[in-house]
């Protein structure tokens, strides 16, 4: 019979350093049914997630997907830095329920200017090679601006991929900018063409950013501050998520023009959206997930990760 299990996951990079911060998603084998997640922290020379699992004799399967920024997990450093990876829970275990990985440390080029921000990023083509050439045109939306006492003004910047499909660009914390991806190949009844894709960048305050983060954010974090609420009856809850973009950014309010909101079953409970709250009304006892996903389906990132921080149950009595 399955048993609550420990089980205990620890990363480390490539020099055998901790790695907190690295986000641990559970799923079953399948990798479609999402079980739990946690963070790694860093204890003393370790960097452990402690999740708790169903096990059995014979062990109970699980896909554990790995993920944070500036790490790869791509298997470059052996069958322990891939991502996603099987977990094998045994009850009673054998041997601890202890799993190690390990993560591939990168530090991303920091621009020397406080006041800017080195915005970079690799591309490359549909067969994965290194996408060289690739034009980018950046102009300023914040208009002409003084920085300290100096003019920020001119033309935009026309910037190109190296042979390496790598960019680098640097631009002011804070700033706006529309940006011009040239060269996108659309297919469209068996014919392909080019075009421009226009973008709109928003620059974080800090040193360095992922370029591709700027150019097509998606929604990455919707933090409540609890995991479980319980209402009554025609009891009305107010929410008042906090919503963080994949670039940086705390979106306004809930962010209901990126966010689409929902509960699994309205004869539960009822919800409605405003700019800066979720209202979720009991209708009949019982229990349902309030979840969130990204609005425009557009962007598609692989792996795909969702979106943290939800689904949150609800409960009506």
């Amino acid at each position: 019979m399955a048993t609550p299990e420990t089980v205990q996951l620890f990363v480390l990079d490539q020099d055998a350093n901790p790695i907190p911060g690295v986000l641990f998603r559970i799923f079953d084998i399948t990798g479609t049914v999402f079980i739990t997640q946690q963070y790694s922290t860093a204890i003393d020379d370790y960097a452990i997630a402690e999740v708790t699992l169903d096990g059995d004799t014979p062990p109970i399967n699980y896909a554990v997907r790995l993920s944070k920024t500036g790490v790869a997990f791509d298997g470059s450093l052996g069958s322990e830095s891939k991502t996603p990876q099987m977990l094998s829970i045994e009850s009673p275990p054998s041997t601890p329920n202890e799993f190690s990985f390990v993560g591939e440390t990168f530090s991303m080029p920091t621009a020397s200017d406080p006041r800017l921000c080195r915005c970079s990023g690799f591309f490359k083509d549909i067969s994965g090679r290194p996408l060289s050439g690739l034009e980018i045109k950046i102009i300023n939306d914040f208009g002409p601006a003084i920085v300290d006492s100096y003019g920020v003004m001119g033309a935009g910047l026309s910037l190109t991929t190296d042979k390496f499909g790598y960019l680098a660009v640097d631009l002011y914390r804070h700033g706006k900018y529309s940006a011009m991806v040239e060269g996108v190949q659309v297919s469209d009844n068996n014919a392909s063409s080019s075009l421009s894709l226009p973008r709109l960048i928003e620059v974080p305050d800090q040193g360095s950013a992922n370029l591709l983060n700027l150019l097509f954010p998606v929604i990455e974090v919707v933090s409540f501050t609890r995991t479980t609420y319980t209402i009554g009856v025609n009891e009305t809850l107010v929410l008042n998520p906090v919503v963080t973009a994949s670039d940086g950014r705390i979106l306004t309010g809930v962010g209901c023009e990126d966010v689409i909101y929902a509960v699994d079953d309205l004869s539960v409970a009822g919800i409605s959206t405003s700019a800066m709250a979720v209202t979720v009304v009991g209708v009949t006892p019982g229990t349902t997930q309030l979840t969130a996903v990204c609005r425009d389906q557009t962007i598609v990132k692989i792996p795909s990760l969702g979106i943290t921080g939800q689904p949150i149950t609800i409960i009506v009595e």
